[in-house]
């Protein structure tokens, strides 16, 4: 993070103010899992600083996304009073009906062939 100040310093200075402080925040982003309680950042441009991580343990790795198949599903167009048709859409997931028919069961829509 670097703070640059405009010309707009020297107008407040002569109004008067001095000692400008400021603070700011970052929002970081993890690149890799650690075990290390504290990591080295780069900081102005070149200097090199130990920043204790928050918390134990260092820093986890995401977690693990389960799968969950897709059932089946049916969905239709919105209907109104003025409708003369709608559309129906139905969905299965083939791995679903895979396993099925690989145990000889038929599937949802009642094939039974592989």
């Amino acid at each position: 993070m670097e703070c640059t100040f405009s010309e707009k310093v020297e107008e407040l200075k002569a109004a008067g103010f001095k000692d400008f402080k400021g603070s700011g925040q970052a929002l970081l982003l993890i690149t890799q899992a650690t075990t290390a309680q504290s990591v080295d950042m780069t900081v102005n441009g070149s200097q090199k600083v130990s920043v204790r991580l928050p918390g134990a343990g260092g820093i986890k790795g995401p977690a693990a996304r389960s799968y969950t198949a897709l059932k089946f599903s049916k969905v239709s167009s919105v209907i109104t009073s003025a409708s003369s048709t709608m559309t129906w859409r139905s969905t299965s997931a083939r791995t679903t009906s895979r396993s099925r028919l690989a145990r000889g069961q038929p599937d949802r829509l009642g094939r039974s062939d592989p």
